[in-house]
């Protein structure tokens, strides 16, 4: 007959093996943590009222010959709607 012992498999256990179940527990308290402290900040809700107005443009249909070449020298780019501020990111 075959037996089990539980106290000379964990003498047997490597020490990867046997830190496996705490180094689990820890994974999972920081993803609760996480979790939490991600959840905590969404529930602030901003105020439309607070927001600027957004800006409207009106852009006029312009017809005429166009080359894009990035060059805007031909005589319908003068008629043309210009908007700024723009910024690179």
């Amino acid at each position: 007959m075959i037996s089990f012992n539980p106290a000379a498999a964990r003498r047997a256990a490597s020490p990867l093996q046997r830190r496996v179940p705490a180094c689990r527990n820890i994974l999972v308290i920081m993803w609760c943590l996480m979790t939490l402290l991600a959840t905590r900040g969404a529930d602030k809700s901003v105020d439309p009222k607070s927001l600027p107005t957004p800006k409207r443009v009106l852009v006029p249909r312009l017809t005429g010959p166009v080359t894009v070449d990035g060059d805007l020298n031909e005589p319908v780019w003068a008629k043309a709607t210009k908007v700024s501020p723009f910024f690179r990111n």
